[in-house]
């Protein structure tokens, strides 16, 4: 019988370079628990958010974590998002950080993927890509790549946030709430309704799967419920982290989005150009002249934000307006990997990797893949700007 993508389960991990031993497991959508990435080219938190997410979480011993509560994709189109706070350990020319995805092996590509890049490379004029070779690659200028870039001193209060943190996170909502709510065989840690029909956990190798995450109404509820949580597995924090290597601030963006701020990036930032959003900081350093006018400097915190409105890691498919293009019939197990690298590939910055695992050799049950999406439409090429 021929696999579909509810027999996969989505796995999201993190590093400092392409070997897959220095990767840890990310905690999708946990706003308040990023991880770090300390190595000696950049340190940073990174933070993955994803839209009804169905994947895995990093405690082996919990279920995942359902979309934040933050709201960030009320009102935007968006699918994922990768987010970044933190420094370069050396300073770097404005041309020399490219951001994109890379392989391993060959891919296999759908018809018309050449005018699909034609589309890209439109949209972004420095983006540059080969997909016919036994490892293929996208790669941009992290300038024009990222969809948010705000550049501040590492003293500022947008990187020091005095405010405690707001722990979105079903781990500390359900400490919050207090012991769970025991009904037949199911734990309810934040309602006392009936448990969801759907709703189901199976504990498999090390891992307990709860397949209500993410479906239907769970995902818009403003107290995020998880039905189907395993009685056996306590409900804890993400392990601790060893604390920066050098001050990086504290995580600023737990609860808001990144602003467009990127004077800091120009010598003088008195008279750096107006790229008050991202359509005008592309359209500027669209041409490396441009790029090598700015610098990455080590003793600024960079942070940026990352975000598609088109591929969706659920279903494996590509949603561009009014039409869907199946990608899982093309795949061929490779990850996608996405990397931030120098441009001569002498420093790799951080790697951000999505993978499928096959859920029977989990132990867990085909995914439901009847998530409640929001439509994507021809405005998705104007993400709107709504207030967090």
């Amino acid at each position: 019988m021929a696999k579909s993508p509810a027999d996969y389960a989505l796995r999201v991990r993190a590093g400092p370079g392409y070997d897959p031993s220095s990767h840890v497991t990310l905690s999708v959508n946990d706003e308040a628990n990023p991880i770090i990435i300390d190595s000696e080219h950049f340190t940073g938190y990174i933070l993955v958010r994803m839209a009804n997410y169905i994947g895995l979480a990093a405690d082996k011993s919990s279920t995942p974590i359902p979309n934040p509560q933050s709201h960030y994709f009320h009102g935007r189109n968006r699918r994922y998002s990768i987010m970044i706070q933190g420094r370069f350990k050396k300073k770097w020319n404005g041309d020399d950080i490219l951001f994109g995805v890379d392989f391993d092996t060959k891919v296999r590509t759908p018809t018309g993927v050449s005018l699909a890049l034609k589309i890209a490379k439109w949209l972004d004029p420095a983006l540059d890509a080969s997909l016919s070779g036994d490892k293929p690659w996208i790669f941009s200028p992290l300038l024009s790549a990222m969809n948010s870039l705000a550049v501040y001193k590492i003293d500022a209060p947008e990187v020091n946030d005095v405010l405690p943190a707001v722990d979105t996170s079903a781990h500390a909502m359900a400490e919050k709430d207090g012991p769970p709510k025991i009904k037949g065989n199911k734990v309810h840690p934040h309602t006392n309704g009936p448990p969801n029909p759907s709703g189901y956990a199976v504990e498999g190798e090390n891992w307990v799967w709860d397949a209500a995450v993410g479906v239907g109404d769970a995902v818009d509820s403003t107290t995020a419920a998880i039905e189907g949580m395993s009685i056996k597995s306590p409900v804890k924090h993400s392990a601790p982290q060893s604390p920066p290597s050098i001050n990086i601030g504290t995580w600023s963006f737990h609860s808001r989005l990144v602003p467009e701020d990127p004077a800091l990036l120009f010598p003088d930032a008195s008279k750096a150009p107006a790229l008050t959003a991202y359509e005008k900081r592309k359209k500027h350093f669209a041409e490396a002249k441009a790029r090598k006018e700015a610098a990455f400097l080590p003793e600024l915190v960079y942070c940026m934000d990352y975000y598609d409105a088109y591929f969706d890691f659920n279903t494996i498919s590509l949603k561009l307006p009014g039409f869907s293009v199946n990608a899982f019939k093309y795949w061929d197990g490779q990850p996608v990997r996405f990397v931030c690298r120098s441009r001569d590939k002498s420093a790799v910055f951080f790697v951000v990797q999505f993978e499928l695992l096959d859920r029977a050799k989990l132990g867990i049950p085909p995914a439901r893949l009847d998530v409640s999406i929001p439509v994507i439409t021809a405005e998705a090429l104007e993400d709107p700007v709504v207030s967090p």
